[in-house]
């Protein structure tokens, strides 16, 4: 059997760090070990992790001794990890049954990575699901973050591109999946849906913090990306800062899935978003 490390950073949710966790113990095929980092946790994650690896000895526990946030949590998890595949989960997030049986039966080591769609689950219990294009090819990635938020593959490949990028606030996971489809190829997306992602007012909050770190990701690639990968990115930028977008953005789309999403945006919107000038 082949083996698998599993990991979840977690930071003051205990309750939701539970549900996470019993998702990855209840695998059709079972993960090897469960890394769990508690990147410096307040209230009392620690106690409830003790109780949980009583019952499920696979888990290996790490505390920071100093909140240094998720990136690099993720990479401690990295650089700890046993076995030859691993895969992560967002604490507060839930995988299906089957998601790791179904990597190990899709994944080939001519892809940097497999993944799969998602289904999202809002506030208001609203759900939907996510679309990827069966072959995340490195030009496609470019203009979108089509992997999503997590990923299932080879711990030598995140090890050897540096794992995440510590200095980014935000799009740190963008940023690796499309190191990695740099180095190592395409990654593949299966259609199903094979993890439940939880939406709340606090994830979905814009914050300065988010701008700064997707700007930076932007400089840090600029030189990769073509006229039409630009005008994708600073629409990105323009939709998590709620901005005016120019009405050119539309002929120069990169895709369909970013026309769409302009589309929308503007629809939801209204004209107040359109910069005619």
């Amino acid at each position: 059997m082949m083996e698998v490390t599993a990991y979840i950073v977690t930071k003051n949710r205990p309750q939701l760090l539970e549900r996470s966790v019993l998702s990855v113990i209840k695998q059709t095929y079972p993960v090897s070990e469960l890394i769990v980092i508690d990147d410096c946790s307040s209230d009392d994650t620690k106690n409830v992790v003790s109780e949980l690896i009583n019952k499920y000895p696979i888990i290996n526990y790490y505390r920071l001794n100093v909140p240094s946030g998720a990136c690099v949590a993720r990479n401690t998890a990295i650089k700890f990890a046993k076995f030859k595949y691993i895969a992560g989960l967002d604490d507060d997030d839930e995988w299906s049954p089957f998601r790791i049986e179904y990597f190990f039966k899709y994944y080939t080591p001519q892809h940097s990575f497999i993944t799969s769609r998602n289904r999202i689950i809002t506030k208001s219990k609203f759900t939907k699901t996510t679309y990827s294009p069966k072959i995340i090819r490195f030009k496609d990635m470019l203009s979108t973050n089509f992997a999503g938020n997590q990923i299932f593959t080879e711990t030598y490949k995140l090890r050897e591109i540096g794992g995440f990028d510590e200095n980014l606030s935000a799009a740190q996971d963008y940023d690796m999946y499309l190191r990695l489809c740099e180095k190592f190829g395409p990654g593949k997306c299966l259609k199903a849906s094979l993890q439940k992602v939880y939406q709340n007012a606090e994830i979905n909050r814009i914050t300065d913090k988010a701008k700064l770190g997707y700007i930076n990701f932007y400089f840090k690639h600029i030189d990769k990306f073509n006229k039409k990968n630009k005008i994708a990115q600073i629409f990105r930028i323009k939709q998590i800062t709620n901005s005016k977008i120019k009405l050119s953005y539309l002929f120069y789309a990169p895709n369909i899935y970013v026309l769409l999403k302009m589309v929308k945006y503007i629809l939801n919107n209204g004209m107040r978003r359109i910069n005619i000038k």
